[in-house]
């Protein structure tokens, strides 16, 4: 009887935590008796993964920020290496987070590990530069969206789509999805509320809230006589700045409700007529539940700079990137202001047809990533990862 596997699971941040505890349960489940070790936040631990390294409080964003911690991320990853020998650790894998966690991918391949990408680094749209050395270091990927499948295996790289794993994440809250869907098509009737998400980080939070704020206070005065009963709601992240977002929003012009956990987050995406958000995942799941957006991008201006010489992408935000056209308006920098925030979100508000249309349009997004209720795409990447460094399915 082969022994219980030992796997490492690698997260950059919040959104990359959630993911990686999803594939541990289904690791944990599909290999009873394997042991489960990583980088990440409270999901992970919760799913009963062992923290090599607890992630709060490090999550960066931008250059000047990614910079400064440098040294530290040296550290843990040559400890990281000393840890895959020393528990003879049998697979890595890898969520996001590329320039880190393709120098800890170097480390396990010099230990004779298999190393998988769950969710890989998005270098169809920056950051093509690092195809060499994941080619070199990175066994398989497991892409999430088709045009991503067919972006690595046009480089020669190992891939398998299974479906995007945010299915998973819906179906894990609670969340009933497919029954969602089925009263769209029904002509199910929403509440007049409006999304609020500035992103988690806190750069993002100082950088989007506070226009956002502006942009509400606005529409709420000039469609509130409209849309009875309309109000603000924004989710907060586990991971987010509670005291800046408190402070924030104590100095707003309009009310704002805050909502809490995964499964009130996806109720309100469902009941949702229109949303402001930052870009990211949150603009990926705002699609999934038909609700029209705009989306914002701000960054400090040194890593702007080194975007325009790395971003081969068309577009920025998510829904755009699958739809392969502008489904959702995009401000990003210098665009993206209040006045700027005010117009393109009247032109929405102001023509129910205009929010109609696009929610149609939105809720196709499951079927370009290959919804299937009856599947778990966690699942099926957890199976394929198990058998292929030789562990058993169902194995006790």
């Amino acid at each position: 009887m082969a022994r219980p596997l030992k796997i490492f699971i690698s997260a950059g941040e919040s959104s990359g935590d959630i993911y990686g505890a999803a594939l541990a349960r289904s690791i944990r489940e599909a290999s009873p008796g394997a042991s489960v070790y990583g980088i990440g936040l409270s999901k992970m631990k919760e799913a009963g993964v062992s923290l090599f390294v607890n992630l709060a409080g490090h999550s960066v964003m931008g250059v000047t920020e990614i910079l400064s911690s440098v040294y530290e991320n040296y550290r843990t990853i040559k400890k990281a290496g000393a840890f895959f020998k020393s528990e003879g650790i049998d697979a890595l894998v890898l969520i996001d987070y590329a320039g880190f966690n393709l120098e800890l991918a170097r480390q396990a391949k010099r230990h004779g590990m298999k190393v998988f990408y769950f969710i890989a680094p998005k270098l169809w749209a920056w950051g093509s530069f690092r195809m060499k050395k994941l080619k070199s270091f990175v066994d398989r990927i497991y892409s999430i969206f088709p045009f991503e499948h067919d972006y690595f295996k046009g480089h020669g790289v190992e891939t398998r789509f299974f479906g995007h794993p945010l299915f998973d994440i819906i179906a894990g809250t609670g969340f009933d999805f497919p029954a969602f869907l089925k009263k769209e098509q029904e002509g199910y009737v929403r509440k007049n509320r409006i999304v609020l998400m500035p992103g988690s980080r806190r750069s993002e939070i100082i950088n989007n809230l506070p226009m956002m704020l502006e942009c509400a206070a606005a529409l709420y005065e000039k469609y509130s006589g409209h849309y009875h009963g309309l109000e603000f709601v924004m989710p907060i992240a586990p991971s987010s700045d509670a005291g800046v977002i408190e402070k924030l929003l104590k100095d707003s012009r309009v009310g704002v409700e805050t909502v809490a956990g995964e499964l009130e987050k996806y109720r309100l995406f469902s009941e949702a007529i229109f949303a402001i958000a930052t870009s990211g995942t949150a603009t990926l799941e705002l699609a999934l539940f038909g609700v029209p957006m705009v989306i914002t991008y701000r960054v400090a201006l040194f890593t702007e700079l080194a975007g325009r010489l790395l971003i081969n992408s068309r577009f920025i935000g998510l829904p755009n990137i699958i739809h392969g056209s502008q489904v959702a308006s995009e401000l990003l920098q210098r665009s993206a202001n209040t006045e700027n925030l005010i117009y393109h979100s009247s032109r929405m508000l102001g023509s129910a047809d205009s929010l109609a249309s696009r929610r149609k349009l939105l809720l196709k997004t499951s079927e370009l990533l290959r919804f299937n209720g009856a599947a778990s795409p966690v699942g099926l990447a957890a199976a394929d990862i198990i058998n292929e460094v030789g562990g058993i399915v169902g194995s006790s």
